[in-house]
């Protein structure tokens, strides 16, 4: 429950700002959508990958432990729901205006950030059947003939590579 409200909540702050909602920047852009392409693209690539954790969150990990501290569920959401937040007011304000080579840039960025998204959800399947469940055992990840697990070759943990190129 912890993960699931911590990854529903920034797809939720990220509407209100996407809708533009009144009493984030007033009255006169209350409701509008913004004209740019990029802002919508934005919407899509934040919608995915939230989405993507939640799947993740409710079909694919195992959680060993069934508690969390108070503290840590208050300070995990302020900054999921926060940095959402942040980004959201930015890109979908009513003055914002992209780059000129915004929409070559964005269309590419999009289609890598799909890749490593792609590539993470392949690994965080691939860790999640190292351990069977109600046995002791622990296996070594390997490289399935998924192309997106092949990172096992060079790296001990590739979903974090994909992360940082999902960033």
């Amino acid at each position: 429950m912890v993960f699931l409200t911590e990854y529903a909540g920034p797809l939720f702050v990220y509407f209100l700002f996407y809708f533009r909602m009144p009493f984030f920047y007033g009255l006169a852009k209350a409701f509008t959508s913004s004209p740019h392409s990029v802002v919508h693209l934005a919407c899509c690539c934040h919608s995915f990958h939230y989405i993507k954790r939640l799947i993740e969150t409710i079909f694919v990990h195992r959680f060993s432990h069934g508690t969390m501290p108070l503290k840590s569920i208050v300070k995990n959401c302020f900054y999921y729901w926060g940095f959402a937040a942040w980004l959201a007011y930015y890109i979908n304000h009513p003055l914002y205006t992209p780059p000129s080579l915004a929409l070559l840039c964005s269309y590419s960025l999009c289609f890598i950030l799909q890749i490593c998204e792609t590539g993470n959800f392949s690994i965080h399947v691939a860790l999640s059947s190292l351990r069977i469940e109600g046995s002791r055992s622990r296996r070594y990840p390997f490289p399935t003939r998924n192309p997106f697990t092949w990172l096992f070759f060079f790296v001990s943990c590739p979903n974090y590579t994909y992360e940082v190129g999902q960033y």
